[in-house]
């Protein structure tokens, strides 16, 4: 009965592999949004407020959005109104 057992072992180790080397079984990697290229959006890490983020969550809830794309409506508008001059090249040891 020890062989057997071994043999049923070999032989799941053996269809594991396969399953994991099948490429039809890899999963796509979901862009953020089909409407936008991924070229024009980040990820970054920002603190933000609890109460702000807990209010950008339910907006996105609520208006069927995500939450980066309520975050990028809402900073499209504050940026709009604002006049930003460009910031200085700090100059390195190499330039």
């Amino acid at each position: 009965m020890g062989t057997m057992q071994a043999d049923d072992a070999k032989q799941k180790i053996k269809k594991l592999a396969r399953k994991a080397k099948d490429p039809s079984r890899e999963k796509e990697k979901k862009e953020l949004n089909p409407k936008s290229s991924p070229q024009e959006f980040t990820k970054t890490t920002l603190l933000v407020r609890t109460a702000h983020l807990d209010k950008l969550k339910a907006i996105a809830h609520w208006d069927r959005m995500f939450a980066y794309e309520v975050l990028d409506q809402i900073l499209t508008g504050f940026l709009s109104k604002k006049e930003i001059p460009s910031v200085p090249v700090k100059k390195t040891f190499m330039q």
